[in-house]
């Protein structure tokens, strides 16, 4: 098995007291969905309920607790992620002032930009699981060709992209060296270099 880079370990296991949401961006081709599948399952290993939204290719994701493909895999991953918050948040409420400890979940969002702009409805749902997922141990990782929010299908919802916690941006280019691709943007947020 191979060890994970650095700069990925922090987004392979979520600090639940931080903002543990990811955001992968990059052109096609760039590794973003390479990325986002060895952190999928990196995280099955640590014990988290991993499961996929994937339009185009479900058949890459084995060992998920559940795949949503097709057309409807938009409209079905929205309403999973609320049944499961709303869920999540009853248990809690049920219990009173005993913390539960929830078992880890995260949500991989295969091809954000189009989904959020062909279901409106996860554009709203996606905004509210953001802000209120990581107190119930429910966190997303996306990813996306969209390198500006109004590509992304998220213009007009305030502060999504300050939700996600964890920033990486792949740059396609020629360059083997993988600690060449590698630089840190800011606080928070990855740079993965195929050309630096």
């Amino acid at each position: 098995s191979q060890t994970a880079p650095d700069w990925m370990k922090s987004l392979i296991n979520p600090d639940w007291t931080k903002n543990p949401h990811v955001l992968l961006e990059g052109q096609s081709g760039s590794g973003k969905s390479v990325a986002a599948r060895h952190i999928a399952f990196e995280r099955m290993r640590l014990g988290h309920d991993v499961h996929v939204v994937d339009p185009h290719n479900p058949e890459k994701w084995g060992g998920a607790k559940q795949v949503f493909q097709g057309e409807t895999a938009g409209p079905d991953a929205s309403k999973f992620m609320m049944d499961l918050l709303k869920g999540r948040i009853k248990q809690q409420q049920d219990a009173g002032k005993t913390p539960v400890d929830f078992k880890p979940v995260t949500v991989v969002l295969s091809d954000f930009a189009n989904m959020m702009k062909n279901t409106p409805s996860l554009q709203t749902e996606f905004a509210h699981i953001l802000t209120e997922a990581r107190k119930f141990k429910i966190a997303i990782v996306a990813d996306t060709t969209a390198l500006n929010q109004a590509e992304s299908g998220l213009q007009g919802i305030d502060n999504v992209r300050r939700n996600l916690g964890q920033k990486a941006q792949f740059f396609a280019g020629s360059d083997a060296d993988p600690q060449r691709r590698v630089r840190i943007a800011s606080a928070g947020a990855v740079r993965a270099n195929k050309s630096d």
